[in-house]
């Protein structure tokens, strides 16, 4: 039995909604990040070695720290993340990362290090070369193989095009360190070679390598996510394609670089989901791993558009105001679920607005597909200090499970928007938080910050420390295992924020003793409804605390009534599932006046067996069987 936290909901969804003066609002919602040949900027440079804040507990981490390797680039992903780091069942680290080798970001390629059972980095403070492109990065890597490693990433040869191609590297041996690269075949867009960008990587069970891509057809400002598979040969060391013209497969389109793909440890399930242009989500589950069909993908989100019947008010017009940012990551767990965390902000349509950096990261799950639960809450209209070009309060969520307890967790990003510690150009630092669920993902605690980093007021370039692009491995086994850059000036150089400084590329491992499972994030709607924005509606709630409910008949063939009566007009959800927990039937989702309800349940096109449903009214909650039997 669930119960959702109601008291804090009024003043959240008035922040949801209210549009007025008293909040200074952005301009730019949503920023596109630029092109892969705009990476070359000319900014100040602040060179090694740089002095430590005059700052007590500066960097007070929870856990342990090791540097892996260094780089000049700061930014390692725009949106999704994916994962650049990954355990094997050995008990080995594996990371890549990109290797800005000289400020600018001229000289950039991908690093790979590895990190054995005992703490022992095998290149220790610098990692080994990956590829030998004339430019390459914004790598993601998996296992496959026996634990070998195989990074990929885009990357720019010196001669035969000028575009960036996905590539994919494979380890000779597990933990050697010694890669091959293969391109997929180039995609050819009205007859030109086309750059597919940012890829983000999944090896499933049976050994096929999911691989899913941007493509920038500038100045098209809407962009298109492409798909292809791999196959390894052991014997012969190499990785093969579908041949052109069939390598890629459209995917959907997007403004941002928000896809990911993920597989499943325990079936040949495959998941993939991006950010439409609309800034909603798309997500296909494919049973078999084999020829996915992107056109059978699910909107998850379904945020409710504008409504100009409603105008003038545009209170109301506005409907949902809140969009998926531009990063989200899935996770299949132990016992095969399906589980996504994203990044919403706000926007406000009518007036083309959004607060400043106000941000929600949600979780979902297949387990509970009607449930939206909130993980960390960074919603402050008020707070008007920038993130950073695309950067919002909280963000970047990457999610793991311990196998031994099933305890979800999630690490996100969170910044710090103190106005007594920011850097000298005005930038917060990030931090890095860690979130817990015991229950799959219906509650979350309240996060711990895990680096505890204090930038002191009008830092420097060298004394200011700000991790940047976190992630997580999946497997938590008793720590969770991080990686992130530190950036020792505030902001995304190559966005034109900050300074060009020599950052360090930090690998964190977190005892999950150290995580506090209580107190938990008070939960809030995930869309606008009228008992939110109908302020007699709204005064009406928080008055029933128990109903008298009953089904009749039950066992029933094929329908049954479910009965009960309403002291004041509600907002009402009633909802059936099955043992598995996927949704059958929604009886009512929506306002429902006092007095007595009759809510018929068809199971003509069910089979027999018992089935479960969930009534939430106001402060009330209850579940019960029904059972049917042909």
């Amino acid at each position: 039995m669930r119960s959702r936290y109601l008291i804090p909901v009024t003043a959240l969804l008035l922040s949801l909604l209210l549009w007025s003066s008293a909040y200074t609002l952005n301009p730019s919602p949503f920023i596109d990040p630029p092109l892969a040949d705009a990476e070359v900027v000319n900014a100040q440079v602040a060179y090694p070695p740089y002095e430590k804040p005059i700052v007590a507990n500066s960097l007070d981490v929870i856990g342990d720290t090791a540097t892996i390797g260094t780089t000049w680039y700061d930014l390692q992903h725009f949106g999704t993340i994916g994962r650049q780091m990954v355990m094997d069942d050995e008990g080995y680290l594996h990371f890549v990362w990109m290797n800005g080798l000289n400020y600018g970001g001229i000289e950039r390629h991908v690093y790979y290090n590895v990190i054995d059972p005992t703490g022992i980095p095998v290149w220790p403070g610098s990692g080994y070369p990956v590829e030998s492109s004339y430019r390459a990065g914004y790598a993601t890597l998996d296992l496959g193989y026996g634990n070998r490693a195989f990074p990929a990433f885009h990357q720019k040869m010196t001669s035969g095009s000028s575009a960036y191609h996905t590539a994919v590297a494979a380890d000779f041996f597990p933990h050697y360190g010694a890669f091959l690269t293969w391109e997929p075949g180039w995609l050819y867009v009205h007859g030109e070679d086309t750059s597919t960008l940012y890829p983000n990587i999944s090896i499933d069970r049976n050994g096929r390598i999911h691989i899913i891509s941007t493509v920038t057809m500038f100045p098209d400002p809407i962009d298109w996510h492409v798909y292809t598979v791999g196959e390894y040969d052991p014997v012969t060391f190499t990785i093969t394609f579908p041949p052109p013209p069939h390598t890629w497969t459209k995917v959907g389109r997007t403004t941002v670089d928000g896809a990911d793909v993920t597989s499943s440890d325990v079936s040949d399930r495959v998941a993939a989901a991006w950010i439409t242009p609309h800034h909603d989500i798309m997500v296909l589950i494919d049973e078999d791993g084999q020829e996915l069909n992107f056109g059978e993908a699910f909107n998850l989100t379904r945020f409710i558009l504008p409504d100009p019947s409603l105008l003038p008010d545009t209170l109301l017009a506005n409907r949902d105001t809140l969009r998926a940012h531009d990063d989200l990551t899935l996770l299949f767990d132990q016992d095969d679920w399906l589980h996504i965390a994203f990044t919403t902000r706000s926007y406000f349509f009518y007036q083309a607005t959004c607060y400043w950096n106000a941000s929600i990261i949600w979780h979902w799950s297949e387990q509970y597909p009607d449930e939206f639960s909130v993980v960390a809450n960074a919603w402050h209209p008020e707070d008007l200090v920038e993130c950073g070009p695309g950067c919002v309060k909280a963000q970047r969520p990457s999610l793991g499970q311990d196998p031994v307890t099933g305890h979800l967790y999630c690490m996100y990003q969170y910044y710090d928007t103190d106005t007594t510690a920011l850097s000298a150009a005005g930038w917060p630092s990030g931090e890095v938080y860690v979130s817990v669920s015991i229950d799959g993902g219906l509650n979350w605690a309240v996060g711990t910050n895990v680096t505890e980093t204090i930038t002191p007021q009008n830092a420097p370039p060298g004394q200011c420390y700000s991790e940047e692009c976190p992630c997580m491995a999946e497997w938590v086994d008793g720590d969770c295992h991080i990686m992130y850059t530190m950036d020792y000036d505030a902001g995304y150089v190559i966005q034109n924020a900050g300074t060009w400084t020599l950052n360090d590329v930090k690998y964190h491992h977190v005892p999950v003793d150290s995580i506090p499972t209580t107190p938990l994030v008070p939960q809030v709607p995930f869309h606008v409804s009228p008992i939110h924005i109908n302020q007699e509606i709204t005064a009406a709630t928080g008055t029933i605390e128990s109903l008298e409910i009953c089904a009749t008949p039950n066992p029933f063939n094929p329908q049954t009534a479910i009965k009960f009566s309403l002291p004041d007009a509600v907002y009402v959800t009633l909802k059936v599932y099955d043992l598995q927990g996927r949704l059958v039937a929604t009886l009512a989702d929506g306002l429902m006046n006092a007095g007595s309800h009759d809510l018929i349940f068809d199971g003509s096109n069910l089979a027999s067996g018992v089935y479960l449903y969930r009534l939430q009214a106001d402060k009330f909650t209850t579940e019960a069987k029904l059972v049917l039997v042909k």
